[in-house]
């Protein structure tokens, strides 16, 4: 599997930790730069076979655009209809409203507002009636042009603000999560990959209940009611903190690399079977029948498809 990856997006540490993970697994990748506005790359690439894409949100248009599997995967990205599956005493939020930012009622004491669907149009965050409604007034006067990320029409959630311990985000792959890192605790930002076991059991015994889509980030809140869902992120669209990008890449790999026993369709190409021999990305059948057929790296053509696939 390629992937794409926006130019130092994250600027942090994790962001060189996926890199170096992918060298690790010798799984290729391009760098590329997002030109603002006009959701495209530079320099622009179309690699075939499967490609997914690690960046800001504007990437994950841009592999919808191009028809990138696995791309960026952003089914079920909803309060609601996450709320609707695990239940809303599951949810940091449970007791929220949900209003079209137009209509949001006056508020009488502070109170806490996120959009319901993960597409970043703002971050949530806790704020009072007077600040709320002068900054609403501004957004209102844009036009749709200007505006872009959001409009009077985007659906918002408003609730009372909750104390909150420490925020753990945790990254599920086909309904298991392989990683962990605290990304705030009292409220400040402080990354550690330090997670206690409760976490990563709350979020599984979650994942196991329901998953959204196949693979995304769960954000779990520690609270004085316990832990809670704080929401559902895209994962190619989401910071990395403290997680172990090697488990991270390599649950990619194995859950969307190519189907079925991709080695079979090379077997003419001993040069090509002794790469599946050793490339993570393959089950163990193809492993063990890449290793039985005796594979000695011979000149390959450079059409066949695990060939093309991995660009060895």
């Amino acid at each position: 599997m390629r992937w794409v990856i926006q130019d130092n997006m994250y600027n942090e540490e994790g962001f060189h930790k996926l890199l170096e993970a992918l060298d690790r697994v010798g799984s290729p990748y391009d760098i590329c730069k997002v030109v603002p506005f006009v959701a495209e790359l530079h320099p622009d690439v179309n690699p075939t076979g499967d490609v997914v894409v690690m960046g800001a949100y504007t990437m994950t248009k841009i592999a919808k655009k191009k028809g990138w599997y696995p791309g960026a995967i952003l089914d079920n990205l909803d309060y609601e209809v996450q709320a609707n599956h695990w239940g809303k005493d599951y949810m940091l939020n449970g007791s929220a409203e949900i209003y079209a930012f137009k209509d949001v009622p006056k508020q009488d004491s502070l109170f806490f507002i996120r959009p319901v669907s993960d597409g970043k149009a703002f971050t949530g965050y806790v704020t009072e009636w007077f600040a709320f409604d002068l900054w609403r007034r501004s957004v209102m006067s844009l036009s749709d042009e200007d505006s872009r990320q959001m409009s009077g029409d985007t659906m918002v959630m408003v609730s009372n603000p909750v104390s909150i311990y420490s925020e753990t985000r945790t990254w599920v792959v086909k309904g298991e999560v392989v990683t962990a890192s605290v990304y705030k605790r009292g409220g400040k930002a402080f990354a550690s990959a330090d997670v206690e076991p409760r976490i990563v059991e709350f979020a599984q015994a979650r994942a196991r209940e329901w998953s959204p889509n196949e693979a995304y980030c769960l954000d779990i809140a520690d609270t004085p009611d316990g832990l809670k869902i704080v929401e559902v992120n895209c994962l190619n669209a989401s910071g990395f903190y403290q997680a172990d990008m090697l488990k991270l890449v390599v649950a990619i790999e194995e859950g969307f690399g190519p189907k079925g026993c991709s080695c079979m369709y090379s077997r003419e190409c001993r040069w090509c079977l002794e790469m599946a021999s050793r490339h993570p990305s393959f089950c163990e059948v193809c492993k063990d029948f890449a290793s039985n057929y005796g594979a000695t790296p011979l000149e390959c053509a450079g059409d066949c498809y695990i060939h093309s696939t991995l660009d060895y």
